[in-house]
């Protein structure tokens, strides 16, 4: 179930940028109290012309609020892929180990579904 500022969009603007939509946060309809997962201050990342994004997000360990943390990889100009990600703010990493990957490298990300009503 979609509630008001409960999810979020991210694509790459016209400019080249990766852009975050995170919708109706200043919603008047929004609940009192709506504990948000996604903090409204996106990093301004520039990506090459048609460059490669995947994002995906899980729930916050031990979180009673059931917020997530949000991840977006990304691929940079030198083939490099790096990461945008959040707790309580917008943070950004490069890992070694995704440093001058093949330029043709493609990303997905795949999470089994984590929230609290799942049972096996």
């Amino acid at each position: 179930m979609v509630v008001q500022g409960g999810y979020g969009m991210f694509y790459q603007w016209t400019d080249a940028r990766l852009a975050a939509l995170i919708p109706d946060l200043g919603s008047e309809e929004l609940a009192e109290g709506y504990a948000m997962s996604w903090p409204t201050d996106f990093s301004s990342v520039e990506l090459p012309e048609g460059g490669i994004f995947a994002p995906f997000s899980v729930s916050r360990a031990s979180d009673s609020l059931q917020r997530v943390d949000t991840y977006v990889l990304h691929m940079d100009g030198s083939s490099s892929i790096n990461v945008v990600y959040t707790y309580s703010s917008w943070k950004t990493a490069q890992p070694n180990v995704l440093r001058e990957v093949d330029s043709d490298t493609d990303i997905a990300c795949l999470t089994m579904a984590t929230t609290y009503l799942d049972f096996f």
